[in-house]
């Protein structure tokens, strides 16, 4: 029985799906050791993700991943390509967020956006 795909590459809907598991956990490493929002101490992703579930701080609605303030529509533009979304909200929601979060946030936010110019 010959196959379409050769047996070491991944079919297109697997390399999708491991693509999406990378986007999902991609601001994982990146995390600070306190909540955006709130401020209070993360010392690890796990203490982060019980965190996320009980606030909903700093979280994708759809896949329930890390997401930084400010990263919210760019997330969404790459692991949610496939779904229908709106990109207004997800946009205000983006911008919503960056405003609701501590000061240090915004600092660093508007600091990484005047080094990309």
């Amino acid at each position: 029985m010959s196959s379409s795909h050769p047996a070491s590459q991944p079919s297109k809907p697997d390399a999708q799906n491991e693509k999406k598991k990378k986007l999902y956990t991609k601001y994982d490493a990146e995390a600070p050791p306190r909540c955006e929002m709130c401020d209070v101490e993360l010392p690890d992703m796990v203490a982060r993700r019980a965190h996320m579930a009980a606030t909903k701080h700093c979280h994708c609605s759809e896949c329930n991943a890390y997401v930084p303030p400010g990263m919210l529509y760019g997330h969404w533009s790459m692991a949610h390509d496939d779904l229908m979304w709106n990109d207004h909200a997800v946009a205000w929601t983006d911008n919503l967020d960056l405003k609701k979060a501590m000061p240090w946030v915004r600092e660093a936010r508007e600091a990484q956006l005047r080094q990309s110019h």
